[in-house]
């Protein structure tokens, strides 16, 4: 028995149904419209151009009938991801979740059921990248921040009489990392997203957000963090050292995190 997917189905009123053996038909195809807050999504069957809505009168059934510009709650649905492809729906007419009722989608059952509430993502496009990304550092925040020793010490020897100025190299690792996420549950649904930003932000000196080269690395969007600092760098520092004496450099940094929004 293959996979059945939910598609329309064109009877008395427009069902939802699970009954088409072919993802790629055009019944099957959704566009998932986030509302302003984040919070909860509209469906809007391709095929129909109509949104899925929760029909009271046709007892809890999810159809794609509803085609007015300001929703009602019966036509909201808030998502929550169950793993990477993996979602169920709350319907906001009646707080119940959207569950599989024979061949048809139905919005009654008042807790999560495994089997029949778990739905399944499947892009219809092969890949997704995205490259045009706007920083607004004017709304980045630092905080945390925390002094760190980077290198606990390196000696210097002056063997002579004479004061000197030598210079020592200190090792360390400059380790930074970057994830990128989205405010509520709409962009969180559906595969990975890649993302190859042009630039990236990092915390400068002055603990400031400023924006560098991303070392030609690509980025998953969600919580995946990716190191962009070449871990293994040297400062060299000149230090001048009395005679018979014997200096040691430490090297402190500061830690921090920060945050900001892109569009």
């Amino acid at each position: 028995m293959g996979i059945s997917y939910l598609g329309l189905f064109e009877e008395e009123l427009p069902f939802l149904r699970f009954q088409i053996g072919d993802r790629g038909e055009r019944s099957v195809a959704n566009e998932v419209v986030p509302m302003p807050d984040g919070t909860s999504i509209r469906i809007k069957n391709v095929s129909r151009g109509a949104y899925w809505r929760r029909n009271g009168e046709a007892s809890d059934f999810i159809l794609a009938e509803d085609d007015l510009t300001t929703p009602g709650p019966d036509s909201l649905f808030q998502p929550i991801k169950v793993d990477g492809q993996t979602i169920v729906l709350r319907n906001l007419g009646n707080n119940m979740f959207a569950s599989r009722a024979g061949y048809y989608l139905q919005a009654n059952e008042p807790e999560i059921e495994e089997f029949f509430s778990e739905l399944t993502l499947y892009e219809l496009v092969s890949s997704k990248r995205i490259k045009d990304i706007k920083f607004l550092l004017e709304y980045g925040w630092v905080y945390d921040e925390t002094l760190v020793v980077v290198n606990p010490g390196e000696a210097v020897t002056n063997e002579s009489g004479v004061a000197r100025t030598l210079s020592v190299e200190i090792r360390y690792k400059d380790v930074r990392s970057c994830t990128l996420k989205a405010n509520g549950p709409t962009m969180r649904l559906g595969p990975v997203v890649r993302i190859q930003p042009d630039e990236i932000g990092s915390i400068s000196d002055s603990s400031a957000i400023e924006l560098i080269a991303p070392f030609e690395l690509s980025y998953l969007w969600g919580p995946y963090t990716t190191q962009v600092g070449d871990p293994d760098q040297i400062k060299v520092h000149e230090v001048t050292v009395p005679p018979w004496s014997t200096v040691t450099v430490k090297l402190t940094a500061s830690l921090a995190t920060y945050e900001k929004l892109i569009k």
